[in-house]
């Protein structure tokens, strides 16, 4: 989600200067005539309530158009086009009854910036994404409005609308990667937890992979960014510490434990065991009760 949504603002902000910004920027100037952006509110949409609000607001056409009633005026949105809204004006959103409508909304005040994304269809809205950004956009959204009407309008619009949009695109981009590192985290804690309490089943990266919903090689990928060592690797040493519990805490025998860690065989667990420990497992159970230890992993 909020990869294509830094793609598609970054579209915009490279297109917006002061010779496109008619094209992308549907609220009235004094050089361009406002016949062309009114449009009547005839049937064939289906409006939502009036609101307003105490922050100033910039929606965006991700995909399909709409129509937004903004104080006495109507403008319609197609895809990529975007409509300053004031602080305290009532206005509403109307969408195609015959298809759906993605927009952004973005909330601005002088000390945080709220996007969200809405998914609308018809009648319904669905909240599809949203989130609050600490940076001061409202004073930018604010020198954007007032200056519609000023001598150099434009010119000054153009700067203010380019820079609001570049510090959400960067606030956007950081979030992203934040987003990411917990993501990744979040998907290495689900296999190692699933891992750790399926050590008897025969684990395999397709079986997985899809309980992370990722796939065999994104998972490889992040497992090793995130742990230092291949899913394999963790299988194996999730096995070897269970096995020393086992050895020092239970009187289970050596075939018993096989069975229960998922091993071939006896002499494949005591073979592997060996590899990594160093001594047999009946010489590790008999050394560390010797010294009353357990948990040595």
């Amino acid at each position: 989600m909020l990869q294509r949504l830094i793609q598609k603002l970054g579209a915009i902000r490279r297109e917006i200067s002061e010779d496109t910004l008619p094209d992308i920027l549907k609220n009235p100037i004094p050089y361009r005539p406002m016949g062309r952006e009114l449009v009547q509110q005839s049937g064939g949409h289906f409006f939502f309530p009036y609101e307003s609000h105490k922050y100033y607001e910039l929606a965006v056409q991700l995909s399909g158009s709409s129509v937004i009633s903004c104080g006495k005026n109507a403008y319609r949105l197609e895809e990529n086009q975007i409509l300053l809204i004031d602080r305290d004006v009532k206005h509403r959103l109307g969408v195609p009854e015959g298809g759906p409508v993605s927009m952004l909304w973005v909330a601005a005040t002088n000390d945080t910036i709220r996007p969200g994304v809405s998914h609308y269809n018809g009648g319904e809205r669905q909240k599809r994404w949203g989130m609050d950004i600490l940076a001061p956009g409202g004073y930018l959204l604010r020198e954007a409005i007032s200056e519609m009407n000023g001598p150099d309008a434009a010119s000054a619009v153009t700067v203010y609308l380019a820079a609001f949009l570049t510090m959400l695109i960067q606030k956007l981009a950081f979030a992203e990667r934040m987003w990411d590192s917990d993501r990744k985290a979040a998907i290495v804690r689900q296999i190692q937890g699933y891992i750790d309490t399926h050590l008897a089943a025969p684990l395999t990266l397709g079986e997985l992979s899809g309980l992370a919903s990722v796939s065999p090689s994104y998972l490889c990928k992040v497992f090793k960014q995130i742990t230092g060592e291949t899913v394999f690797s963790y299988i194996q040493d999730a096995k070897i510490r269970a096995a020393t519990n086992y050895l020092v805490s239970t009187d289970k025998e050596l075939s018993e434990i096989s069975d229960l860690l998922g091993f071939y065989d006896q002499f494949h667990f005591s073979k592997t065991f060996k590899t990594y420990m160093g001594m047999a497992p009946t010489s590790y159970r008999a050394t560390y009760r010797a010294r009353g230890k357990t948990n040595l992993l």
